[in-house]
């Protein structure tokens, strides 16, 4: 029921939710540098990096949250 009310803030736009918990939401915010301070906590699963890595380079910066 959470993650539904926090899914409404923004349902088009996860980088303007409080918090992300689908990975690939999560990675698209972070690799797009589209964080807002909005976000509060986010999940982020590492095997989904390692597939990534395997295309090429992955570069996150946490600079993308502020």
């Amino acid at each position: 029921m959470g993650r539904d009310v926090v899914r409404r803030e923004s349902p088009d736009n996860p980088e303007e939710r409080s918090r992300l918990w689908c990975d690939e939401e999560s990675f698209n915010v972070l690799e797009e540098n589209k964080g807002t301070r909005n976000i509060k906590g986010l999940v982020l699963d590492m095997k989904m990096l390692e597939i990534e890595m395997l295309c090429g380079s992955v570069e996150l910066e946490t600079s993308a949250l502020n």
